[in-house]
């Protein structure tokens, strides 16, 4: 009887629908690396741990949504700032937007040179260059999924702040990327609110700053549109149908 059964394979075999329930990788291994259901909040830049390796990535609707999704995962090196209302369902805390901490954020002396991943104007990189005075570097990246974006060869200068402006999930992917080949990484998935900080884009109205993901709809409309359904639709099942969030800890670090 299994003769049969695999026959339509031969002519219809997908991976990627083969493996979907496979978990094997995610958190048998490399347990050093992956962390099980555990986040940790930064509600001030002064926290960022500039001594140690990090990833800092805000944690809102599209990190909720495509963690349920399995595309996204904690690690031990990963921080986030709170930058949506959609946190609020699980830790009393406000919300600080990308661009205000970006504004705010101080870069110990030992980082001498800062290296953009991604777009960046000539408007932000002088923005960057002003507001930090260091050197910057910028690597544009192909247009595609992560797996076209890692096979770039990544070139990265020592003693670099990264910051990748990719929107998420793919610059958290690239991040997780970078910190397993590099024994030292500094990195910002900084996405498009390097944009409003340096005044290329135009900053969401205060009445409207909780609702920044709408606001942005105005750009890039039906690209951002499928974004927003997509997070919202694995937000919803993870929160509903998996119970995810009941067993993930969002741990505040005031």
């Amino acid at each position: 009887m299994r003769i049969p059964v695999k026959i339509h394979q031969l002519f219809f075999f997908n991976k990627d629908n083969i493996n979907k329930s496979f978990q094997l990788f995610r958190l048998l291994f490399e347990t050093d690396y992956y962390t099980k259901n555990s986040f940790k909040i930064i509600t001030n830049q002064k926290k960022i741990p500039f001594n140690h390796n990090f990833i800092l990535s805000g944690m809102n609707l599209a990190f909720l949504g495509y963690y349920a999704k399995n595309k996204l995962f904690p690690t031990q090196s990963l921080y986030h700032w709170p930058d949506g209302i959609w946190l609020k369902n699980h830790l009393n805390i406000n919300k600080i937007p990308g661009r205000d901490l970006f504004k705010s954020l101080e870069i110990p002396k030992k980082i001498n040179n800062i290296n953009v991943l991604g777009n960046l104007s000539i408007k932000s990189k002088k923005f960057l260059e002003t507001k930090f005075k260091l050197k910057v570097f910028n690597q544009k990246l192909p247009f595609g999924n992560i797996k076209d974006i890692i096979k770039t060869k990544i070139e990265l200068k020592k003693n670099s702040l990264i910051l990748i402006t990719l929107p998420t999930p793919k610059q958290e992917q690239l991040a997780y990327y970078i910190s397993k080949k590099n024994s030292n990484y500094k990195i910002i998935c900084i996405g498009a609110s390097l944009r409003m900080a340096s005044g290329e884009e135009k900053i969401v109205p205060s009445f409207m700053k909780d609702y920044e993901f709408l606001w942005r709809l105005k750009n890039d409309f039906f690209r951002r549109l499928k974004r927003l359904i997509e997070s919202f639709f694995y937000y919803i099942v993870g929160k509903y149908i998996y119970k995810l969030y009941q067993n993930t800890k969002f741990i505040k670090i005031d």
